[in-house]
């Protein structure tokens, strides 16, 4: 909840144009109880991470990974580009639900270094569709679900 508080503390001192995205913190009944979030100015770090303006920690979107950006092998960096700027279409077009979730972290460290390098987790859907759904049809993501206090190895299929 402390993350929710620095968004609504951030939003409401920048009086920043509220209506592009919905934040819904887990525990949340809907959409409507949640503090809107301005999008506009997301920053798209690759195809499964963003962050957003008021909130210090990246978001690493779950249910899938997608190609690294800065990859060694070509293929992989050059399809990491093309979910990056898929992403970052999905995004503009809106509107677009953000969803924080609990990250997949042994007890404790959520928040830290030690859980997923210190990046918050959160679900986005714009215009109600996962915006992991639509990169793993478009071949630009693999799925990838975490269980309760770790994740599997990441399987990187972009070049065997």
């Amino acid at each position: 909840m402390r993350m929710i508080a620095m968004i609504a503390a951030a939003v409401l001192f920048c009086g920043c144009a509220i209506a592009s995205a919905v934040l819904a913190p887990i525990g949340y009944a809907n959409a409507a109880d949640a503090l809107a979030v301005d999008l506009s100015n997301a920053l798209v770090m690759d195809g499964d991470t963003i962050r957003v303006q008021g909130v210090k920690a990246s978001i690493r979107l779950m249910g899938y990974t997608s190609p690294a950006t800065k990859a060694v092998c070509p293929n992989e960096r050059a399809l990491g580009l093309k979910a990056k700027a898929r992403l970052y279409d999905m995004i503009e077009t809106g509107p677009a639900t953000l969803q924080l979730v609990p990250c997949a972290c042994p007890p404790k460290t959520e928040g830290t270094g030690l859980c997923n390098y210190g990046r918050a987790c959160g679900i986005l859907s714009v215009n109600g569709v996962d915006v992991g759904k639509t990169l793993i049809a478009e071949q630009l993501a693999v799925p990838y679900v975490c269980g309760a206090t770790s994740c599997p190895p990441i399987q990187t299929p972009w070049c065997k």
